[in-house]
């Protein structure tokens, strides 16, 4: 995907205690010339979505957070 970035967010932690991890999440908001998406094996679906709306969904946790970061919500 060729993308611009517009604004970095601020770099944190996210521990999910049912896998036992800790990830750390640097989100980044980019302009995108395409709509096209092409998931990897991680992935199976995908949606745009407006980020007002994100609570209506269920989303990786801690994507809101991502999100407030950006200052999107």
């Amino acid at each position: 995907m060729d993308a611009k970035i517009i604004r970095r967010g601020t770099l944190f932690e996210k521990t999910d205690k049912n896998k036992k991890r800790n990830w750390v999440i640097m989100p980044f908001l980019c302009i995108v010339k395409s709509r096209n998406v092409n998931l990897d094996h991680e992935n199976v679906d995908f949606r745009w979505i407006h980020s007002k709306n994100i609570k209506n969904y269920p989303t990786v946790p801690g994507l809101e957070k991502d999100l407030k970061v950006l200052g999107l919500i």
